[in-house]
């Protein structure tokens, strides 16, 4: 299941699909990750951060 990081939601997946495996959303990962850094490296950070997620396979990073 992927969702944002919600308390709630995290407990009603666990409750209701037993043995679903939780991931966060890539959207709010980003927009949390970029929240933290300097606004002027945010361009930086999210090339660097896409790259990684446009690999192939965990080998190719």
């Amino acid at each position: 299941m992927i969702s944002n990081a919600h308390e709630g939601l995290k407990n009603a997946i666990a409750a209701v699909l037993d043995g679903a495996i939780w991931q966060r959303c890539r959207t709010h990962f980003m927009r949390n990750l970029l929240s933290r850094g300097a606004p002027i490296r945010q361009a930086v950070v999210a090339t660097l951060v896409r790259s990684t997620f446009a690999q192939p396979d965990a080998a190719s990073t």
